[in-house]
């Protein structure tokens, strides 16, 4: 068994996805998988900045909604038959429709508590792995969501839960356990004992593939990106970095 954890911008379009569920794929017909995905790129962002003008009381939250529905909209129009959007779309609006709410409340109330920004920061990869669990199984694939609440306990530190691991393990190989196929987990989300959404902390993806890997006892976890490789210096510094063939675990921390 292992777990594929891809990023943001490896699923930030329709053709991303499509090589993502091709590598997906290929890898679940000589073992079995446990895909973990992020929000598309950017919209993480997107929502951060919603939740700040909706406190604020700019309408230019309303605006953020578009954009997310509007970049959602686009990958599921590229990725399936027109008779097959309706049911991706449904699920996708129903989600959209939730957050302008949350939103709404933080308008009204002219204050986004940790609670309530670590709620809409979940719509993200809620959303992208709505998208790619349809993908898979247009592709004649057995998949299933799992959302990622159900499976990872924290406490009620909003914005960087701690993880009970003695709760969520059990559950996490319960849940993912009774999957028949590839299950697809949000990646940066979680929830209280009590099912109060929580997230992990920018860029948790990683820390749930982890601590889904550890609860399965998987064979690997690997944490896909699209760059070409670990790189010798930041190439926005300096032009001559180049892409070191090989790095030890010490020197990579």
């Amino acid at each position: 068994m292992k777990v594929m954890k891809f990023g943001g911008s490896s699923v930030a379009d329709a053709d991303h996805i499509r090589a993502v569920a091709g590598y997906v794929r290929e890898a679940a017909r000589t073992t079995r998988v446990v895909v973990v995905l992020s929000a598309m790129r950017d919209i993480t962002d997107l929502l951060v900045a919603a939740a700040r003008a909706a406190e604020s009381g700019s309408d230019d939250f309303r605006s953020a909604l578009d954009t997310l529905r509007t970049r959602h909209l686009e990958a599921v129009r590229s990725l399936f038959p027109p008779v097959e959007q309706a049911g991706v779309i449904t699920p996708l609006t129903l989600m959209a429709n939730e957050l302008e709410e949350v939103l709404h409340g933080v308008e009204l109330l002219r204050e986004c508590t940790h609670r309530s920004m670590d709620l809409a920061m979940s719509f993200g990869e809620r959303m992208s792995c709505a998208i790619f669990t349809a993908f898979l199984v247009s592709q004649g694939e057995r998949a299933a969501y799992v959302d990622a609440r159900e499976l990872i306990v924290t406490d009620e530190r909003f914005g960087s839960g701690a993880v009970d691991f003695a709760v969520s393990y059990p559950r996490i190989v319960s849940r993912l356990g009774a999957v028949q196929g590839i299950p697809v987990v949000p990646g940066f989300i979680a929830a209280t004992p009590k099912g109060v959404t929580t997230t992990l902390g920018r860029n948790g993806s990683d820390y749930t593939a982890s601590i889904v890997g550890a609860g399965l006892g998987a064979e690997s976890i690997e944490i896909w990106t699209d760059v070409d490789g670990v790189l010798s210096a930041d190439p926005r510094v300096v032009p001559g970095a180049f892409v070191i063939p090989s790095i030890s675990f010490e020197e990579a921390m």
